[in-house]
């Protein structure tokens, strides 16, 4: 009758909620304290409510309950078949209050959300290139692009991954799994964005819009690109338009193979391997320096003198500079190095 009533005669004495229950009351109280009653018997962890225990049982049964209608997979626990089957709808339920972005998972929305905050002033400094993230776990997982740690590896080929989602999407190509299916037609795909881009050719939807004129595009591809320079100046050097942009940050590029090189930061991709060792890397010029550790060449010589140095770097750049008495400009390899002018160049 309570539930009708509404009363809630059970008190907390630590806190002064209050429960319309006593065993509400008494699981309650165990949140004050590190009391954790119930055990497991098949390892040593144990948990403050009987729900959570039978939730940990099934990591060692394996009973996978929840079934995936749509593409047969089985899970431990619903909200992981919840959240799987947004991958299949591309369903974003977790809306910001601010802006109208949404998303799949609560966690990325809390993430957006900082955003809008004042506690984006209080975010994690990238100490490379000093950008800035909300969360300590996000600048962790950044600072591996700058110093090649790829924690996730394929057990298949010698291919590593930044994220373990771009490790999960490589493996369906050695499984040939295709867990996303359209919704409209027999077809499956490996990537649930490939399904977004194929449910468009039955909605008629075109999402990519020109900023120049009314014309839109169903994908961001070499069509939608080649649009866009029509409307802009050839001589592209000359002005600060770069067309190349990036689906995952903000940075865009004048050349298109800046941009294919740029994607690899975000893909962990490292398509030049060394043929000496195991080692690979995600730009050329990164391969020809590395493999000089293996040649012992040293293409750079002084001309002042008859040494000569591996890279082109600050132990090239003093050397110079004890022949000559010139300031040098340095500018990062694969680049030259350029002496100072009193006046710039014209563009």
């Amino acid at each position: 009758m309570r539930s009708h009533t509404g009363e809630r005669p059970y008190e907390c004495s630590l806190c002064s909620k209050t429960f319309p229950q006593k065993s509400n009351l008494e699981r309650h109280i165990r949140t004050h304290s590190s009391e954790r009653p119930f055990k497991c018997s098949e390892c040593t962890k144990s948990f403050q409510q009987k729900s959570y225990l039978t939730e940990h049982m099934r990591t060692h049964t394996d009973d996978r309950t929840f079934l995936c209608s749509q593409c047969g997979k089985f899970f431990k626990h619903n909200y992981e078949l919840e959240k799987h089957i947004r991958t299949h709808t591309g369903e974003r339920p977790f809306k910001c209050t601010h802006c109208p972005k949404a998303y799949a998972q609560s966690k990325h929305l809390t993430v957006h959300i900082r955003t809008h905050s004042k506690e984006t002033e209080e975010s994690y400094k990238c100490p490379h290139c000093s950008k800035l993230f909300t969360f300590p776990e996000s600048l962790r997982v950044h600072i591996r692009m700058h110093t090649d740690d790829l924690p996730f590896k394929c057990s298949d080929c010698s291919r590593s991954f930044l994220h373990k989602s771009k490790l999960d999407a490589h493996i369906r190509i050695h499984t040939g799994d295709r867990p996303h299916k359209c919704p409209h037609c027999s077809k499956s795909f490996q990537q649930n964005s490939h399904l977004q881009g194929h449910i468009r050719t039955h909605t008629g939807e075109l999402p990519f819009k020109c900023s120049f004129c009314s014309k839109s595009f169903r994908y961001k591809n070499k069509s939608y690109t080649k649009h866009i320079l029509t409307h802009t100046s050839d001589d592209k050097m000359h002005t600060d338009e770069r067309p190349y942009k990036c689906s995952d940050c903000s940075m865009s590029f004048l050349r298109k193979s800046k941009l294919v090189a740029h994607i690899r930061t975000h893909l962990g991709d490292r398509p030049y391997q060394c043929s000496q060792c195991s080692k690979s890397f995600k730009q050329k010029y990164h391969l020809q320096r590395h493999s000089r550790t293996h040649t012992g060449e040293l293409p750079f010589k002084c001309s002042y003198c008859s040494k000569s140095f591996k890279h082109k770097n600050k132990s090239y750049t003093k050397h110079i500079l004890t022949h000559t008495n010139n300031d040098l400009c340095v500018i990062p390899e694969p680049y030259e190095f350029l002496p100072f002018k009193d006046e710039p160049e014209p563009l």
